[in-house]
C-alpha cells in the first residue's frame, strides 16, 4: 500500500484516509478531476530531464558475456522430473490411442500422460523424456470441430 502526505495511501483503486477511515475509488475522483480547470501549468522542457534521454546501464550484460548469468532453466531441485509434450499436429485434433508400453522401458522414463490434444513423457532427465516422445507411437483422430488449412 502506497503511503502519502497527509495520511492518504492508495490500494486496490481506491484512495483511503487513515484517520478517518474514508475511502474513495479512483473513478470517482478521475469523474471529478474531468471538471477541474487547471491553469498555469508549466510542463517540464527536456533540458529539465533528469533520467529521459539518457543511456541507462544494463547491469546484467557482464555475466551474460562471461556465463555467469542464471537462469530459471538451470533450476534442479532433488527428485525433479522432466517432461517433453507433443501437440496436436491440427488444431482440433485429439489423441485418439498412444501406445505406453513401447517405451516405458527406456532409461528414465516414469509415465505417459494423455492430454486430451497432446501426450507428454515424464522422465527423470529431460533427454530420456525427448527421446522416448519421439519414440512413441500416437495416432491422432480429428474431432469434428477440427480446423482445417
Amino acid at each position: 500500500m502506497a503511503r502519502e502526505p497527509g495520511g492518504l495511501s492508495a490500494d486496490y483503486g481506491e484512495i483511503h484516509h487513515d484517520a478517518s477511515g474514508l475511502s474513495v475509488n479512483y473513478r470517482a475522483i478521475a469523474a471529478a478531476a474531468a471538471n477541474v480547470c487547471v491553469a498555469n501549468v508549466k510542463i517540464k522542457s527536456p533540458e529539465d530531464f533528469g533520467l529521459l534521454g539518457l543511456p541507462t546501464p544494463r547491469l546484467d550484460v557482464l555475466a551474460k558475456v562471461d556465463g555467469s548469468a542464471v537462469y530459471g532453466i538451470y533450476v534442479r531441485l532433488l527428485g525433479m522430473l522432466y517432461a517433453a509434450v507433443r501437440h496436436a499436429p491440427v488444431p482440433g485434433t485429439e489423441v485418439r490411442s498412444l501406445r505406453f508400453n513401447a517405451v516405458c522401458g527406456m532409461p528414465g522414463v516414469v509415465k505417459a500422460v494423455r492430454l486430451q490434444d497432446a501426450v507428454a513423457i515424464v522422465a527423470e532427465h529431460y533427454w530420456s523424456a525427448k527421446t522416448a516422445l519421439d519414440a512413441l507411437p500416437v495416432q491422432w483422430t480429428a474431432s469434428p470441430d477440427a480446423k482445417r488449412y
